[in-house]
């Protein structure tokens, strides 16, 4: 629950009408308004939380800040 909170948590932001993370297929679905945020945005707000997207890996100091049990096995690229 700590993890899904922090990471929807991330997108508490104009333009973020709902979102969803599912914990067992570790995919968000945003419903937002693009004519207030991008999905670029989106993007590198849940990065700067401490977790990675596809677009925008994050700052390794903000992943390891992250509570033990939120961490996940990082992709290297």
């Amino acid at each position: 629950g700590m993890c899904k909170d922090k990471i929807e948590g991330s997108l508490k932001v104009d333009g973020v009408k709902e979102v969803d993370w599912n914990s067992n297929t570790k995919i968000m679905e945003v419903t937002y308004d693009s004519t207030i945020i991008t999905l670029d945005e989106i993007h590198r707000k849940i990065a700067t939380t401490g977790y990675d997207t596809q677009k925008y890996k994050s700052s390794d100091s903000t992943y390891s800040n992250l509570h033990e049990c939120c961490q996940y096995e990082r992709d290297n690229k």
